[in-house]
């Protein structure tokens, strides 16, 4: 395994209304610089297949529509159930509470 020495520089950034944060940037030798670009460009040219399922941190493919599927669903199977006079239970999760938002 290669290891990199990375001189770490935090940089001050002003915000509005008279704040400042500091956002931290890696300094990298030039040849680790080309080196970076060349595996990020071969990683970003593999089409990986990512199963239908999956909804999260995929582009195109939110929480949201992973949510608008299960709902689909439900209603579908709701529909059924009471179709046929079967009895019915439910469980109500509000993942928004559950999961971090990404906003």
């Amino acid at each position: 395994m290669l290891w990199v020495v990375v001189v770490f520089v935090f940089v001050l950034i002003p915000k509005g209304s008279g704040e400042y944060r500091y956002r931290g940037i890696g300094l990298l030798d030039p040849l680790w610089k080309v080196i970076e670009c060349l595996i990020d460009a071969r990683l970003n040219a593999i089409q990986f297949h990512v199963h239908d399922c999956l909804h999260g941190f995929v582009r195109k493919r939110g929480c949201g529509t992973g949510t608008a599927v299960l709902e689909a669903k439900l209603v579908q199977q709701l529909s059924y159930l009471r179709l046929r006079q079967a009895p019915m239970f439910g469980v109500f999760i509000d993942l928004e509470k559950a999961y971090d938002a990404m906003d």
